[in-house]
């Protein structure tokens, strides 16, 4: 039987400057949402979730789910006592908060209209006065104490302190009712999965959503294998029911990766990746847009066709930008490597990422007021920064090995290769294992079973070969018979300082040594061996510039930086 897909919906939420823990929803994968208005008043806020069930198979289906969001609770505390309350003159309720700051509240037997047998309503009317901003007081069914913290979200806390409250037990708090936390309002309310009625099966993948032009609406896009080359449609919902969908691309080339987005003037753009040739690469962006309650334009290009022996231009994502052109965000290899760029609409391309990572799949999000661009890497992170749990930073470096193969235009990261962030995807060492006939070598360290110590300078102490040896000997005593440490000295970062002429550079020296011998010089040159000493000299800056500074190496250029590489020599000790 065939293997069923694998894949898994999932939510993580974000607030009060942290990420909480991620959710599984539905299995699934390519999932696309958007925000719904609430159904009525009073009503929750909605999101429509659509994905794709069974990616990958020539039967997949789009289905969709229309959730209700909640609200940030406050913490609550019930009593369990009722009316009236036996609550002794001068007696306290001291409650604290999430901080641990507390508050107290002092009854009097004036405070009652009968001191006797106080009611709900009097305590109520003196612990709102009393605990004003910390606690909101009020009745229960069954006529018992109700407190709500005025805070609300996870972060709420209320407890009351038993040990010093004399009016506790008499409200109805104990040991198993004394302590509340609020909630942050990650739940949302899924309704059951649908199939999406418009869109038969068939080979469907990137799917993209985002309000429509007119209110209450959303506007879905896909990827759908027509027989011959993907083409990217769109389809509309009302809030209740699905319109018909659309063809947005046609044609024996294939488009993928739609992105969407409204301006605030109710014009919906789409933008996604074309391949420049049927069978080939090359892939550019292309867009289209349609204004409020109108028909889509014309197809046009965004990027140009990139250079030969390069993938090009792909996964768009699409923002826009009150009073100026959509922006939009896409992972090219123009530069070499996989990196990320952004080009405005009717504009130019500019990198926003460079080096040996691959930076893929930007997807721009607006957070708090502030625009945040997520996207995927391989670049190695700390656990510390990873998911809602705040870690601990140990200060080592955490490596993760890459998995794309080797691209000879990446040269960025060709560089790193055998270096500490090495990230290409390699061909094992020996494949077959290691003989005793043929042991491994020290520079064949891409094999099963073999852990690679990379070495930086430390602060203080010598970090040479001798050390290295040192190291391996004693980690053949504690290492598994089955498993071979390679140790790889990072080079050391040479520092060079630059001074202006006639700085004074502030550095003294005082050697301290005993004469062992003197030794007189005679009428001729004399030369001596001094094992371990160096003698360096600097360049002097010449204006005009020297007519060969390399010849003897003491001037240099002041208008040519380059001259300074034959600045110092190294002249015979005489």
């Amino acid at each position: 039987m065939p293997a069923e897909p694998v894949g898994q919906i999932q939510v993580k939420p974000y607030r009060d400057g942290q990420w909480g823990s991620s959710t599984p929803l539905f299995p699934g994968g390519e999932p696309a949402a958007a925000a719904l208005p609430p159904a009525g008043p009073g009503q929750p806020a909605r999101i429509l979730l659509a994905w794709v069930d069974r990616p990958g198979t020539p039967d997949a289906r789009i289905l969709f789910s229309v959730g209700a969001t909640a609200d940030p609770a406050p913490a609550v505390l019930t009593g369990r006592a009722g009316t009236p309350f036996p609550i002794p003159h001068g007696s306290f309720l001291l409650v604290r908060d999430a901080a641990g700051r507390a508050r107290a509240a002092q009854f009097a037997a004036t405070d009652f209209a009968d001191p006797a047998a106080p009611g709900i309503g009097d305590v109520v009317a003196v612990l709102n006065s009393r605990l004003a901003g910390l606690l909101t007081a009020s009745a229960a069914p069954g006529g018992a104490l109700r407190l709500t913290s005025v805070l609300t979200g996870g972060d709420a806390r209320l407890e009351v302190d038993l040990a010093n409250s004399t009016a506790a037990a008499a409200l109805g708090f104990g040991p198993d009712n004394c302590r509340a936390t609020g909630d942050w309002g990650d739940r949302i309310d899924w309704r059951d999965p649908q199939p999406l009625p418009v869109v038969p099966a068939g080979r469907l993948a990137d799917l993209a959503a985002c309000p429509d032009d007119a209110a209450g609406t959303v506007r879905l896009a896909y990827a759908r294998h027509d027989g011959t080359a993907w083409q990217v449609r769109t389809a509309r919902f009302d809030g209740t029911a699905w319109g018909a969908d659309e063809a947005l691309t046609a044609g024996p080339l294939t488009s993928r990766e739609p992105t969407l987005g409204r301006d605030p003037d109710g014009r919906v753009w789409a933008v996604w990746s074309r391949q420049g040739a049927v069978g080939a690469a090359g892939w550019s962006l292309r867009q289209r847009s349609r204004p409020s309650s109108g028909a889509w334009g014309a197809e046009a290009a965004l990027t140009a066709p990139p250079a030969p022996d390069t993938a090009g231009d792909r996964e768009p994502g699409l923002t826009v930008r009150p009073g100026l052109p959509p922006l939009v965000f896409f992972r090219s290899d123009r530069g070499g490597g996989a990196d990320l760029w952004s080009v405005p609409v009717g504009g130019s391309a500019a990198r926003i990422t460079a080096g040996a990572p691959a930076d893929t799949w930007p997807a721009p999000v607006d957070v708090g007021g502030a625009r945040w661009l997520l996207h995927r890497t391989d670049r190695s992170v700390g656990h510390d920064t990873v998911g809602g749990a705040a870690g601990q930073h140990t200060g080592t470096l955490h490596r993760y090995a890459g998995s794309t193969t080797v691209v000879l235009g990446d040269v960025d990261r060709l560089r790193r290769r055998r270096a500490w962030d090495d990230l290409v995807a390699y061909t094992p060492h020996r494949p077959d294992g290691a003989s005793t006939a043929q042991p491994l070598r020290e520079d064949e360290i891409y094999t099963r079973g073999t852990v690679g110590l990379y070495l930086t300078q430390a602060v203080s102490g010598l970090l040479d070969e001798s050390m290295a040896e040192r190291l391996r000997a004693v980690l053949r005593r504690f290492l598994p018979i089955n498993l071979r440490a390679v140790v790889w000295l990072a080079p050391r970062a040479e520092v060079e300082y630059v001074y202006p002429a006639g700085a004074d550079l502030l550095d003294t020296y005082l050697d301290k040594h005993p004469d062992i011998d003197h030794l007189s010089v005679g009428e001729g040159p004399v030369s001596m061996l001094l094992p371990g000493w160096g003698v360096l000299g600097s360049a002097q800056l010449s204006t005009p510039p020297p007519a060969d500074p390399e010849a003897r190496g003491i001037t240099a250029d002041p208008t040519d930086l380059t001259s300074l590489r034959w600045r110092t020599h190294h002249p015979p000790l005489q």
